[in-house]
């Protein structure tokens, strides 16, 4: 298993991973456009070379969201 930090350039691989478990899933651009803003970071999980998972933080004065 390897973790590579996402960025605006991975976003294609964040919006089919979550499109393949929600029924409205955000789009690339939206992707995109999250890890680009302040406090917004990323990891893509690998198995194989395959990503298999994500997961995203926004932290923002004294709080943190996952």
């Amino acid at each position: 298993m390897t973790l590579t930090q996402a960025d605006a350039i991975h976003a294609h691989i964040l919006a089919a991973l979550h499109a393949s478990s929600f029924p409205e899933p955000w789009s690339a651009v939206e992707f995109a456009g999250l890890l680009r803003q302040p406090g917004v970071a990323g990891w893509i999980t690998s198995m194989d070379g395959a990503p298999v998972g994500f997961i995203l933080v926004r932290a923002a004065a004294d709080e943190a969201e996952i």
